[in-house]
């Protein structure tokens, strides 16, 4: 007899996330309730039932987690015809979210509004090339800071965000191939 499905309710950074292996795959979803003991109580009671779903055969993860970062392998493949600026808010940003803190994550966002979206943010996914990148690279050096033009550091924490958008739209096949490798 197969062992049952246990679902544990953790605690991450103050917010309470559920924790367990489906068809094999481990998953770690954010709750979005802070750790006290009466969500505490409710998320103990919705792990039971997710328990009981997965016993029964009649789990659907996007049903339970809609916004789940996993719920990528329970969808048809993507076809890649997001913009940069629509995958950037809807699937990385949130992805990133349930491993960051949130002033960091409200930081990513800042990055990407400021810098990355004007040159890359309507930009079809399928269609970023290498020499979108040269181009964003290019306007940065030539763009002024508040103390003149952007350090290096600066361009490198600017273009490591969006070769994070871009290695994520990569690993969940909305690319090809990744124009940052």
């Amino acid at each position: 007899m197969a062992k049952a499905t246990r679902v544990h309710v953790r605690e991450r950074r103050g917010t309470l996330l559920s924790d367990f292996l489906y068809q094999g795959v481990r998953y770690r979803e954010s709750t979005g309730l802070r750790d006290n003991p009466d969500n505490r109580k409710r998320c103990l009671h919705e792990a039971q039932r997710i328990e009981s779903e997965i016993a029964l055969g009649e789990f659907d993860y996007l049903k339970r987690f809609p916004h789940g970062n996993q719920r990528h392998h329970f969808t048809a493949k993507p076809t890649g015809d997001i913009s940069f600026e629509e995958f950037a808010l809807t699937v990385w940003l949130p992805h990133m979210q349930t491993k960051l803190s949130e002033t960091t994550a409200e930081e990513y966002h800042r990055i990407l509004m400021a810098r990355g979206f004007p040159s890359l943010g309507s930009v079809s996914l399928k269609n970023i090339r290498s020499e979108h990148l040269d181009r964003l690279t290019l306007s940065l050096k030539g763009l002024k800071g508040n103390e003149g033009t952007l350090s290096p550091r600066r361009m490198n924490i600017i273009l490591l965000r969006v070769r994070q958008v871009l290695d994520l739209a990569f690993e969940r096949e909305y690319l090809d191939k990744n124009p940052h490798s």
